[in-house]
Formats: C-alpha cells, structure tokens, sequence
C-alpha cells in the first residue's frame, strides 16, 4: 500500500496508487483507482475480513477512501474537503471504522484536525478538537470497541509543537493530557485494551537545531505517560508506527539514522536488531500478530541519501 510514479507524454510525472496483498504464497499487486490526473497516495490500510478492507490517503481533489470487497478496490464517497488528507484508518467491523487527518480549508497555515466515521452506509464527519492555534494534525487512528478509540498527531501553538491525543468514549472525541517535552509529535498509535495503549514519534528541545530523539507514551487507564525509550542515532531519531500484542509485547519503528525498532518486553523498551541496506534506511511503518509474527515496512536508497522531515516523517 502506498504510491509508485509514472511518466506521461514530455515526461509529466503522476503518482499512482498501489496496493500490494500476501495470498499466503506471494505479495501480489492488486489494481487500485488513481482518481487524481497528478498526485494520488494512500497512507494507511485496515482489514476487518478476507472482504473488507479499507486505505485511505489524499489525490489532486482531497482526501482518498478505497474499499476491498473481496473482489476489487473502489472509491469510497467522503464528506471531506478538498483540502483534505487522510493518514490512518482503523476498522472495527464492516459498521464501525474510523479514518483521521486534517484540512487545510482555512488555508496552510491553519490546518484543522479530520475524523470521519465509517457507520457501514456512508463516511460522515465527527466533531473534533483542533486545540491549536495554528496547524492541528492527525496521523494514527486505534480503536478498541465502539466506545473506545485514540487519534494522535499534533498541534501548533504559542509553545511550538505538542503532542495532540484524543479519545472516542462512545459519544465525542475530547482531548486528554499527554506529555509533551519541547517541540513534540505523535505519528502512530496502537491499543490492546481500555487500559493499555501506546503512542509513539519524536521530540526536540530546540526545534531549530537536531538531534531529534524518540518520544513513547503509555496509556495504563488513567493517563498517558512517557516511557523511556532509546534514541541510539547521532541526528535525528523519530518513531513512526507502533504494534501492540498484549501489555507484555510491543513493537515501534522508525529511524535514527538508519532503520530504528524497538520493543517492549513488559518492562522496557530496547534496541532490536535489524538489517540495514543503505545509509539513510527508515522504517515507516508495523503489525504483529504475535509474539513470533510481526513485520516492519520502510524504504532504502541505493547511490544516494534520503533526506526526510523529522518532523512529517513518510509524508
């Protein structure tokens, strides 16, 4: 799931949507609409059966929904603006899915958080807060019933950046405290039960000046709190997704200069081994089924460096 580009009529460039599926053999390429005429990417995937799936992301028009019915992709009507972006989707069941980001509707410097509701008929949009004075942004969606659910990302204010947490309790998405040292956002979000939930991405004292070092946050049921977590890269150091097996078994990645997973044993969190193709590998993104199956997505260069934003990783 993501994007490939292609070259038109005097090398006009146009990203394509693609969806990659494992049949229990081989990762197959599956057809997928582009609707945009230049720019079209997905940026999160879920799956409620072998027939319902869903990835959403953003083309030329707004933010993108697709939908697998055991047969093939199509878009999806949303209520967004064209100005819209989706980053994450979590799905419960074929009547209960949600799908986060932000507009830019006010314009982009005034971004404004996104949450959409998937009822099994039609997406509709669900109030949500936009604390910031300035850019409001979601990135990573996690639902553990119809009464429980997180989005995490980040807000703009006086202070600079700040970890922004929300939380779905069956009725409205209201904010919850969540630590923030220096300039702080969230990218990814991960929860096994109402009292165990992770969030992860970066953090920097000086906005203007690396290194940036990792920021995990753990939710026990009461409140969210930071936990300890390596950030062996000189530079930059910055988590972007998170899987949660049970309160025992956790995995996040991301990049420190060089492929970055960490996982947690029920204790702490540590360094796990991992292979590295080329100097500037980051991984973007992570599932675990369990203690023994998990697989981690990212990309690599070959002859060259990939420069990312620490601060907007993988988008």
């Amino acid at each position: 799931m993501g994007s490939y580009l292609t070259f038109g009529p005097g090398a006009k460039q146009s990203y394509r949507t693609l969806i990659l599926r494992w049949d229990g053999t081989a990762w197959v390429r599956v057809a997928s609409p582009s609707p945009g005429t230049a720019d079209n990417f997905l940026y999160g995937v879920a799956a409620v059966s072998s027939r319902d799936a869903w990835a959403v992301g953003e083309y030329d028009d707004g933010a993108l929904i697709l939908h697998w019915d055991g047969t093939a992709w199509h878009r999806v009507a949303d209520p967004g603006p064209r100005t819209a972006l989706l980053s994450s989707v979590a799905a419960l069941s074929s009547r209960d899915a949600w799908a986060v980001g932000y507009d830019n509707l006010a314009g982009f410097e005034q971004a404004r958080t996104l949450i959409l509701h998937w009822d099994g008929t039609t997406w509709d949009r669900v109030a949500s807060p936009s604390p910031g004075t300035a850019d409001n942004y979601l990135y990573g969606v996690a639902a553990v019933s119809s009464r429980d659910a997180w989005a995490v990302g980040d807000d703009l204010g006086r202070q600079g950046y700040q970890a922004l947490v929300l939380h779905w309790d069956g009725t409205a998405w209201e904010r919850v405290a969540s630590p923030s040292p220096g300039d702080s956002y969230l990218n990814a979000v991960a929860a096994t039960s109402p009292g165990n939930a992770w969030a992860v991405g970066g953090y920097s004292i000086d906005p203007d000046a690396p290194p940036q070092r990792t920021l995990i946050l753990h939710w026990d049921g009461t409140a969210w709190r930071r936990v300890a977590s390596p950030s062996p890269g000189t530079a930059d150091n910055f988590l972007t997704g998170v899987a949660a097996v049970s309160s025992r078994d956790a995995w996040a990645v991301g990049s420190g200069g060089q492929t970055l997973i960490l996982h947690w044993d029920g204790t702490a969190w540590r360094r796990a081994a991992s292979p590295n193709p080329s100097f500037g590998d980051g991984l973007l993104g992570v599932a675990a089924i369990s203690p023994g199956n998990a697989w981690a997505v990212g990309d690599y260069t070959v002859g060259g460096y990939i420069s990312r934003d620490p601060a907007r990783p993988g988008r």
